[in-house]
């Protein structure tokens, strides 16, 4: 049986997870790969799309290390890569407060208004709202953090 998560409309995430293959995707986001654009396009999909799952789905991406290797992903230089690496962030931001305050420790704020001052595409700068929307949307984050939220992107 095949799966077309990377090209579905409606991916068969929990059939595709049951495959086990989700630690290799993601072991293939590191930035060793960095110089195969279409695996790194191709395995970032696949994880966009599972990180758009239930919560579970989302508590095992993060548990398999995707956030700092999401985060490097918007050094890449491809605008496809970068715009998946900002879907999965996004994705995981709006699954939990904790995920909030864990992206924000992982200093994204700061990473993505930084990437976004460097950016003139309007697809990058879009999905870099659609991440700062759910990094603030309620359950708002911990004081601090929406403190720190403030300081960098106003």
């Amino acid at each position: 049986m095949r799966f077309h998560i990377s090209n579905d409309d409606h991916p068969p995430i929990d059939q595709y997870l049951s495959t086990g293959v989700l630690p290799y995707i993601i072991d293939f986001l590191d930035v060793k790969y960095f110089e195969h654009t279409d695996l790194l396009n191709e395995c970032s999909w696949i994880v966009v799309n599972v990180c758009s799952g239930s919560e579970k789905n989302v508590d095992f991406s993060v548990s398999l290390n995707i956030i700092p290797k999401a985060i490097n992903l918007l050094a890449h230089p491809n605008e496809s890569i970068q715009e998946n690496a900002l879907w999965i962030l996004a994705n995981i931001a709006g699954t939990s407060i904790e995920y909030k305050d864990i992206l924000i420790n992982f200093d994204v704020v700061e990473k993505i208004s930084n990437f976004m001052k460097k950016s003139s595409s309007n697809s990058l700068v879009s999905n870099i709202l659609w991440l700062v929307a759910n990094l603030t949307r309620n359950p708002l984050p911990s004081a601090e953090n929406v403190s720190i939220i403030k300081k960098i992107l106003f």
